[in-house]
């Protein structure tokens, strides 16, 4: 039920059956209660019943919940869609899409939409598997190698983050001060911030007025990093530029998009700040919308242009890839180089806000910024680092790493992911305490793809240090939610929010909501390419591909002396010992004794003898919930030999990685041509399986880069079962006659890796 008021209302409840869960729903009748709410059932398991369009909200330190009245007239509307499930599909039809969507979907999936899917052909029939978590997966007997990877790296990232929740939950007192001034400090250190440079270069490309918006449009390009060229859009409220008084400003950093900020969800946001007295800057992110950075037929990025029918992006026209292609491309790149792509993604709004500074009506101590999904991202990590972001509102992002890595089912981008940030101490929540206690919302969804669950705790443990700075000029303690029903976007109710809260802090001047909210038509705020050949000063823009090999050249001149050193000079070479410590490499593990098992005592799993030789399988350890499988296919000419016993005296064994680690699978025809080969020639033949090898269903965003959080890489793991698998050639197989390491496909770092440090007989 609704939280008790001291506000005289009507209330009227209605129960309400979908299938075995029963709903309660309370609507109100009063416009004098700001926050109204109908909770989630109380096992999440539904977008259920929230009957004020405002949601659910929470502001820490709390004012009364029915002080002002709030902005819009959907309340009768908001409360027809949460309470009326009984009714006929055609009543939904005139209300809001995103109730009507919520309410189907939650009819026929009644499990949470946060967690594990996957789809198999199963004897020519499609399979679906659903489980909330890895481990619920696991105990419903599904599993696959690249889970296995992911449960590994998952436990190892978890047992780090539970110290920094021991530790964090030891402080009290002056300590939340410390810690907030440790976290601010890391993530600025990780972002690599530079001073402030002042106002960017900026060229006007085109402006126009809107008057049934009522709004000024500027487009415009201005200068970031290094010179990249960011196109951007200026909305204002007709007259601002003249009125001769400074105006509160919000920078509104789109998602990852492929229209950019002209994406009709977007364009909403923008469009409706500027009409509610705000001066609003949005711009694209690199390789988005009218941004690219690479030639198109590289078919990297997501990219847009005008669309002559309605598509899901509105009136524009979406082609390309997904835009994580485009961002983990380059942001590989720069990790090689021990930088990231979070650095650029910064440095750009840093730089946006900088613009907004500097605008003569823009009084600079009342900024505001705003995001959802990948905005929401780049809005905490902006408001965490930057002292000049007075209000945050962070949409479709926030949640904890350790709920993100066991039910978490959104994509990661390669600048989501900060190089050794649960090793040092640092979860998603540290964004929120670095704020502390600047005032900052944040919105969350029943059903977002970033776990509820996890945004609960992290919100609660964040809400802790903000109330230790004490209550501020409104009363509160600085740190708000809403939760409202809903998928991964910003929702009508979540917005509301952001309105008044938005205007409780920036103050902005009254204005009355123009008839005509609709977003602007795509090609109106496209820019063309001929107007994007130039820079901000008039120059060549400077692309993503020019930035890493300026970042690149210093640190390919090291490697270049280090090279001339061993190989000319005779010097000692580092240059292994520093491949395997940017991989993450644990040499000394690998090496060691492992704890769970001796070599000389594994037995084969199965034995087998086949035309030429023996087949025998084993299971070797290695880290956590993996495993090295390795089928070995020992030559003989003698039926005498016993399964598990040594090689041949003097004879030689190829071990051959990059095949899938299942133990049962075929061969390739590749392994079986090259078995054959090795056999005429008389050497017996490995083929060794390392962790989550052969799975592609389950990579990118945490299954691929998860290691990277503890400064740790899937090669080095990997590197780390090659020297282990070379060890039991070695010691339980006695490979005399020497060892050679092959490769087949793409997994060819780790063996090179694990070669450098496996003992000498190997080659």
């Amino acid at each position: 039920p609704p939280p008790p008021t001291t506000t005289t209302t009507t209330t009227t409840t209605t129960t309400t059956t979908m299938a075995t869960t029963t709903w309660v729903c309370s609507s109100t009748s009063t416009r004098t209660r700001k926050y109204g709410k109908c909770g989630l059932s109380p096992n999440h398991d539904k977008p259920s019943d929230y009957c004020s369009p405002l949601g659910s909200t929470s502001r820490a330190g709390g004012r009364g919940e029915n002080e002002r009245t709030s902005r819009g007239s959907h309340d009768d509307q908001g409360t027809q869609a949460c309470c009326s499930t009984s009714t006929s599909f055609s009543r939904l039809r005139r209300l809001p899409l995103f109730f009507i969507g919520t309410l189907w979907l939650s009819a026929q999936w009644p499990a949470a939409l946060a967690g594990i899917f996957k789809h198999e052909l199963v004897d020519g029939e499609i399979r679906e598997i659903s489980c909330a978590s890895l481990d619920d997966c696991f105990s419903k007997g599904v599993s696959t190698p690249g889970m296995l990877l992911h449960r590994s790296w998952a436990t190892e990232i978890e047992a780090a983050l539970d110290q920094r929740t021991a530790a964090v939950s030891a402080v009290n007192g002056s300590g939340h001060f410390k810690w907030q001034a440790r976290v601010r400090s890391l993530w600025r250190k990780l972002f690599k911030l530079q001073k402030p440079e002042g106002p960017p270069p900026v060229r006007q490309v085109r402006r126009y007025q809107d008057f049934a918006r009522n709004v000024s449009v500027t487009m415009l390009v201005f200068e970031s990093h290094m010179g990249n060229s960011i196109p951007a859009v200026l909305f204002a409220p007709l007259g601002a530029e003249t009125a001769g008084i400074l105006q509160p400003a919000v920078l509104h950093l789109p998602g990852h998009l492929a229209p950019g900020l002209r994406d009709e969800a977007e364009q909403k946001v923008s469009l409706a700040l500027a009409q509610r007295g705000y001066t609003v800057l949005s711009f694209d992110p690199v390789s988005q919308g009218e941004r690219l950075q690479y030639p198109k037929e590289f078919g990297l990025e997501c990219q847009t242009g005008p669309s002559s029918i309605e598509t899901l992006f509105g009136n524009c026209q979406a082609s390309g890839p997904p835009c994580s292609t485009a961002h983990d491309h380059f942001g590989k790149q720069l990790w090689l180089l021990g930088h990231s792509a979070a650095e650029l993604f910064v440095q750009d709004a840093k730089r946006g806000l900088d613009l907004l500074a500097e605008l003569p009506w823009v009084d600079e101590k009342r900024l505001g910024v705003i995001g959802c999904s990948g905005g929401g991202m780049l809005t905490s990590y902006l408001a965490a680092t930057d002292d000049r972001v007075q209000v945050a509102a962070i949409g479709c992002y926030f949640s904890t790493l350790g709920q993100e890595l066991e039910t978490g089912s959104c994509n990661y981008d390669a600048e989501q992911i900060i190089w050794r940030q649960a090793q040092l101490g640092l979860d998603k929540t540290d964004l929120l305490i670095a704020r502390a206690p600047k005032p900052t919302l944040v919105l969350l969804t029943s059903h977002d793809c970033f776990p509820l669950s996890g945004a609960q705790a992290g919100w609660h443990e964040a809400s802790r240090f903000f109330a230790s700075h004490g209550q501020n000029h409104l009363g509160e303690f600085g740190l708000g939610v809403s939760e409202t029903a809903g998928f991964h976007g910003f929702t009508a109710p979540g917005l509301q929010t952001v309105w008044q809260y938005f205007e409780d802090y920036l103050r902005p001047l009254p204005s009355e909501l123009p008839e005509v909210t609709e977003p602007l038509e795509c090609e109106k705020l496209l820019f063309g390419a001929q107007h994007l050949e130039q820079g901000a000063t008039g120059s060549r823009p400077v692309r993503i591909t020019e930035i890493v090999r300026k970042l690149a050249a210093p640190v390919l001149k090291r490697l270049h002396w280090r090279s001339y050193r061993h190989l000319v000079l005779q010097a000692p070479s580092c240059l292994k010992d520093l491949s395997a410590s940017r991989a993450g490499l644990d040499v000394s593990s690998a090496l060691g004794a492992h704890p769970l098992v001796q070599f000389d005592l594994l037995s084969p799993v199965k034995a087998r003898w086949y035309n030429g030789g023996m087949e025998e399988w084993y299971v070797l350890p290695s880290s956590h919930s993996c495993s090295i499988t390795a089928r070995l296919y020992r030559f003989t000419e003698s039926y005498k030999l016993q399964p598990g016993g040594p090689l041949l005296r003097g004879s030689s064994l190829v071990i051959l990685f990059g095949g899938g680690v299942e133990l049962n699978r075929a061969l390739s025809d590749f392994e079986e041509a090259f078995l054959m080969r090795m056999h005429h020639q008389q050497v017996s033949v490995l083929f060794a399986g390392l962790c989550g090898v052969g799975d592609d269903m389950w990579r990118g965003g945490l299954w691929e880069y998860g290691p990277l959080l503890l400064g740790r890489t899937n090669v080095g793991l990997h590197a780390e079962e090659v020297i282990r698998t070379v060890r039991f050639a070695l010691h339980r197989l006695e490979a005399s006659g020497g060892i050679v390491l092959a490769s087949v496909g793409g997994e060819l770092h780790s063996p090179l890796l694990g070669g450098y440090e496996a003992p000498p007989a190997t080659m």
